[in-house]
């Protein structure tokens, strides 16, 4: 066997189990599934000694995960993501146009923010999840939880339409310079407030129109 990876515990504010502090910790293995059969195959030692799920971390022990030449790990990837804003409960990243926020490929925001973030050291720490999505074509803002009390209370929110979305995107042809749009979307209503911030003359399409987007109620336009 080789060491695969290596991580040293920052200094917590309460020790934690290692099942629960282990989350995210290793590229190679971002499931506490993954960890555990790690663990029952041998791979994993704190501080020299065989790694067990009920040990508790509590800050600057030496976690070191080993790869047999039988071990399946996961791919890891390398994405380089723009983070705006973290603390130990959340933080808001860059997505950008062309790139999925998450399913089942393996480019997608979601497989890239752990390379990206630094784990919470709070004790319901987990790997960093985006709260919202925001479609393939768009790019914005995405909010992303670091611990399970921060995702329920932040996915509860977004439920209860407490979090109100702004959008900006450039339209062709002459239009009014405020109004709401008022039409189905996907057999769904919908109703979003849209204001004009500024229009060029186009040779091609007459004008162009860079449009501010509030959405108020239904499908959010566009996503």
């Amino acid at each position: 066997m080789h060491i695969s990876e290596t991580h040293i515990v920052d200094k917590l504010e309460k020790p934690i189990r290692f099942q629960e502090y282990s989350v995210g910790i290793f590229n190679t293995i971002p499931t506490k599934s993954g960890i555990k059969k790690a663990i029952k195959k041998g791979l994993i030692f704190i501080d020299g000694s065989l790694a067990t799920t009920s040990k508790y971390i509590s800050g600057g022990e030496k976690i070191e995960l080993f790869e047999s030449e039988n071990s399946s790990t996961f791919e890891r990837l390398e994405l380089d993501i723009k983070v705006l804003f973290e603390d130990e409960t959340l933080a808001i990243v860059y997505k950008p146009a062309g790139i999925l926020v998450s399913g089942n490929k393996f480019v997608t925001i979601a497989n890239g923010l752990a390379q990206n973030l630094k784990k919470s050291t709070l004790a319901d720490a987990v790997k960093p999840q985006p709260i919202h999505r925001l479609d393939y074509p768009t790019s914005g803002l995405l909010l992303v939880g670091k611990t399970s009390t921060a995702i329920t209370a932040l996915g509860k929110l977004f439920k209860e339409k407490k979090v109100q979305k702004t959008y900006f995107t450039v339209t062709i042809g002459k239009m009014n310079s405020e109004g709401t749009i008022k039409l189905p979307i996907d057999e769904k209503e919908s109703e979003t407030d849209f204001q004009v911030l500024q229009s060029v003359i186009s040779e091609r399409f007459e004008y162009l129109n860079l449009v501010k987007l509030s959405p108020k109620a239904g499908k959010k336009t566009p996503t």
